[in-house]
């Protein structure tokens, strides 16, 4: 596993890299800055306008994400590609990610009717969240949608298996640095009752930027699971017979995702000595 080093555009002999600490606290402003802005964002919706569909506009926060941890490698004059781990990584590395993301789909969505069981979600919160996904207008079914995939899945990869992830493996060791990463990324997600599911995505998530040394194929992962999640949560279960049975996940849908996801990891296995050096 090779060192992927900053590239230091300061006087010669002043280290800038990141602090484990300095990355800690970004991360915690970011998590705030967002929580804020949503939340300010929620009650002006609210307060000033009828039309439902402005909710995509609460979703979009994401967008802010990124903020501070951009300010901070401005001011310090750091390479953007490796701050936020942008390392390009073959095609074949892609595919077989696609191939995971796949497999995970039913395996995911089983464990969570699984811990429905022990922790249950609230009707009402369940079903607010399921409106959060209904749009009339296709303007804002797109803010929303591009906001819940590509920009979530590109800016939470950049953040906490990038700019986060990679400093705490080399300050203390990949085991912690993939662990705490992962708490934090469920964290900012808001949902006790997912805290679970996304705390393992999140650790996978981690040990593949690690083993790759780049965010690249987890944003792959990231921005596929989040669509599929977008579309599930569109649909209501009495349509989902051909998945469902009895809310539960069909037995041959739940062989087939296991299939794929050993499949696509043990190929993410063999591909991962192919490391490319930085340009």
């Amino acid at each position: 596993m090779p060192d992927s080093e900053f590239e230091i555009e300061t006087p010669a002999g002043r280290d800038q890299n990141p602090t484990p600490f300095a990355t800690l606290v970004l991360v915690v402003l970011s998590i705030i800055l967002i929580f804020s802005v949503g939340l300010l964002l929620s009650f002006w919706v609210q307060r000033r306008f009828s039309n439902p569909d402005l909710k995509a506009v609460v979703l979009s926060a994401e967008l802010l994400l990124l903020i501070p941890e951009l300010l901070y490698i401005g001011w310090k004059k750091l390479s953007f590609r490796k701050v936020f781990r942008l390392r390009p990584v073959s095609l074949q590395l892609l595919a077989a990610s696609v191939v995971v993301t796949i497999g995970l789909v039913p395996l995911t969505d089983t464990l969570d009717r699984v811990l429905q069981n022990w922790i249950r979600m609230p009707a009402e919160m369940e079903n607010l969240i399921k409106a959060s996904f209904q749009f009339n207008n296709p303007l804002f079914f797109w803010i929303a949608f591009l906001s819940v995939t590509l920009f979530a899945g590109i800016f939470e990869e950049m953040l906490f298996r990038g700019f986060f992830q990679q400093v705490w493996e080399r300050a203390f060791s990949p085991l912690s640095a993939i662990g705490i990463s992962a708490i934090l990324f469920a964290v900012v997600h808001f949902n006790p009752w997912w805290l679970i599911q996304i705390l393992l995505l999140g650790i996978l998530l981690g040990y593949i930027a690690y083993r790759s040394d780049s965010v690249v194929p987890g944003i792959f992962i990231h921005v596929l699971n989040n669509a599929i999640a977008f579309y599930f949560l569109r649909i209501p279960d009495q349509k989902m017979g051909w998945y469902l049975n009895n809310q539960a996940v069909r037995w041959y849908w739940l062989v087939f995702g296991l299939i794929l996801f050993v499949t696509g990891f043990r190929w993410m296995l063999n591909l991962f000595g192919e490391v490319r050096e930085w340009k």
